[in-house]
């Protein structure tokens, strides 16, 4: 995949985190008259995030039988029509329907973002086999450039053209990115283990993973311990930091700060963030990618003692700030290397299968992740209003750190030697690798 190619579908990335951010904190107040409940809303929210995890496995069955562009494709399609359908909702007058049309929405936006997350993670493996945690972080600061930019956008565009023009001109920007995909992007990313693969060959450290791989089995592949306990990684990777979405602004209160404060407070996990992920090259190239993801999932829980922060440390908002931004440098650290692991694991019991493998796993993290987006605001108001914001904290922390030292352990005792993928080698020197090996 060329520069052009790539940098494209950055982009597109970009502009689908930046449009859910543009619908998440404008709806309530868009909407405002017709006294849309609380609850209401939480389930409107909640259902991209279910739709988007149970239609993930199905995006792997789609990329088998259309291919990965044609997935991410369809996935733009998709978010050109939530878009203009958006723009429609701004002339409904009946409460009843317009909640059904929001329900609607959100059901076809997380299938669209679904796709679009998936083949993305897809490509990216295909197309830099050795290089995938770099480019995974490239990635991952898009997505955190649009949530931040998002809401700033979001305001700039109601202010300017109003609810109804601010959807349709990001229809417009979704149907030039859909052209710019179709041209740039090459159909050779669709390639599959039935095809031969130019330039790119697994090769194992052991004999014994060059023998023949047994018959592929769903089932034992979802259950083999490594890949089973890596893909619980991907859950808290979005479950620690999405707990407070529904509960920090009411415990910001507490401190009397002003509109600006409390969106300064949101941002600074996202802008540590995106610029972890920029720098985050350094780590993936010195460090193993099971070591990153124990010290980043310990970390991330380290510092949500200070979110709260703890009961055991004073009721400061700088310790809260602090733990944001410490949150916001480390969970890129555990949040990039999963699905390298995943694969690894994977191919590793079936080598002849690298490209399902790859595509598997990129399902499973997407399954993942919006499993813990789902089910972490859930929990943070439940548990905060009976226990308070700060014991909230407290125990999502106790949490990861005890399954970061428990997933430490898992990785001694079943750790095998690591895959290795060899790109652009020439079919000698591929010969000379493996008789090296």
């Amino acid at each position: 995949m060329n520069k052009k190619a790539f940098a494209t579908l950055i982009a597109s990335n970009i502009m689908v985190s930046t449009t859910y951010m543009i619908f998440v904190p404008f709806i309530p107040i868009e909407f405002a008259n017709f006294e849309i409940s609380a609850p209401t809303l939480g389930y409107i929210y909640a259902t991209y995030s279910l739709v988007s995890m149970v239609f993930s496995f199905c995006v792997i069955a789609l990329m088998r039988w259309f291919g990965r562009k044609r997935v991410l494709l369809y996935g733009i399609t998709m978010f050109i029509m939530c878009m203009i359908t958006f723009a429609i909702c701004g002339n409904l007058k009946s409460k009843t329907t317009l909640i059904c049309f929001l329900f609607g929405i959100r059901i076809l936006q997380g299938v669209a973002a679904c796709m679009v997350s998936t083949s993305t993670y897809a490509i990216i493996t295909v197309s830099f086999a050795s290089q995938k945690m770099t480019y995974l972080g490239y990635g991952e600061s898009a997505k955190g450039a649009g949530s931040a930019f998002g809401p700033v956008l979001g305001s700039i565009l109601y202010t300017l053209v109003g609810f109804q023009g601010t959807f349709l001109i990001m229809a417009g920007m979704f149907i030039c990115m859909l052209f710019l995909l179709f041209w740039f992007i090459p159909n050779s990313i669709d390639a599959n283990d039935s095809e031969e693969n130019e330039g790119q060959i697994l090769v194992a450290h052991d004999q014994e993973s060059i023998t023949p791989s047994p018959e592929f089995s769903y089932i034992k592949l979802f259950i083999q311990p490594l890949f089973f306990l890596t893909s619980i990684c991907a859950f808290w990777c979005f479950f620690n930091c999405c707990y407070y979405e529904t509960v920090l602004t009411v415990r910001l209160a507490e401190f009397n700060l002003s509109k600006f404060g409390i969106g300064f407070i949101f941002s600074i996990h996202p802008v540590a963030y995106v610029i972890m992920s920029i720098f985050s090259s350094f780590f993936i190239e010195n460090y193993d990618p099971k070591r990153l993801i124990v010290f980043g999932m310990f970390f991330c829980g380290s510092s949500l003692f200070l979110m709260g922060p703890s009961t055991f440390l004073p009721n400061s908002l700088v310790l809260l700030a602090t733990g944001h931004l410490i949150m916001g440098a480390t969970e890129v650290l555990f949040m990039l290397p999963i699905l390298p692991v995943l694969i690894e694991a994977g191919v590793a019991k079936y080598p002849n299968h690298k490209y399902l493998i790859s595509d598997i796993s990129s399902g499973v993290l997407n399954f993942y992740l919006t499993l813990g987006q789902g089910s972490a605001p859930i929990y943070g108001s439940y548990v905060t209003e009976y226990f308070g914001y700060r014991k909230c904290a407290t125990s999502i922390g106790i949490l990861m750190i005890g399954y970061s030292l428990s997933y430490y352990i898992a990785c001694s005792i079943l750790s095998k030697p690591r895959v290795e993928i060899f790109d652009e080698l020439s079919s000698e020197e591929q010969l000379k690798k493996c008789k090296k090996i």
